[in-house]
């Protein structure tokens, strides 16, 4: 079966703690990736930040976006039918960095586990990408995208 070390991305974007969420979201637009592994001055993972977690602060009204609840007539901004206004990366708080939004809990393997194992991480704690690390310092990362890779080589073996 094969291992994490034979899968994993090893071109791996890791951010800093301290990054503004406007440049995070311009640096996962242009390396056309869903997240990245947050790491600290040591370089040893801390948590993991995605889209998700920049769509999810745009939403609470942290970012410091207008909001349905902000405006019960009008949830998109528009005058006589026609959109007049929308938000980009630059409309992000810019006081706000990936520490404020990131996810501080960290799913990750050694470069050695199966990707069986990878595969029941994922499914139970309902995640998209699993951290590969050594002592603590990423070494790759494996997504949910890899694994149906991975079965799809394994099923197209099994029926040549």
């Amino acid at each position: 079966m094969k291992k994490l070390k034979d899968l994993m991305n090893r071109d791996l974007v890791v951010v800093p703690p301290d990054m503004p969420v406007s440049e995070l979201a311009g640096l996962l637009s242009t390396r056309m990736i869903s997240g990245a592994p947050v790491v600290d001055a040591d370089g040893k993972v801390i948590g993991v930040v995605s889209l998700s977690d920049i769509a999810a602060f745009s939403a609470s009204g942290r970012a410091g976006l207008q909001t349905d609840r902000d405006n019960m007539y009008y949830s998109v901004p528009e005058m006589e039918d026609y959109l007049v206004g929308f938000f980009t990366v630059t409309d992000l708080s810019p006081g706000a960095t990936v520490r404020d939004i990131m996810t501080p809990a960290v799913y990750n393997l050694g470069q050695e586990a199966t990707i069986l194992e990878a595969a029941d991480m994922m499914r139970a704690a309902r995640i998209h990408r699993i951290i590969v690390t050594q002592d603590g310092h990423p070494q790759g990362i494996v997504t949910t995208m890899d694994l149906v890779g991975a079965l799809r080589d394994e099923l197209k073996k099994s029926i040549s």
